[in-house]
């Protein structure tokens, strides 16, 4: 479980970071940094999800086995 909470907790800062980003693009900030950043967040969301489901799999094999 908690390889699924850190997922979770990655998950969630990425998808921040994401927003924060966005925000700045929208309100016309377009600096190499900006963008640069938007780009990292959308990779680490990509990361956590990969993370999450490879966890939830773990969890649901563990499960398996117990029942």
């Amino acid at each position: 479980m908690d390889a699924i909470s850190s997922a979770i907790s990655g998950f969630h800062t990425a998808q921040y970071r994401l927003d924060v980003a966005t925000t700045r693009l929208s309100e016309g900030h377009v600096l190499p940094e900006v963008v640069s950043a938007q780009d990292l967040a959308q990779k680490q969301i990509e990361v956590q999800v990969s993370q999450l489901k490879e966890a939830l799999e773990a969890e649901s094999r563990i499960l398996d086995l117990l029942v």
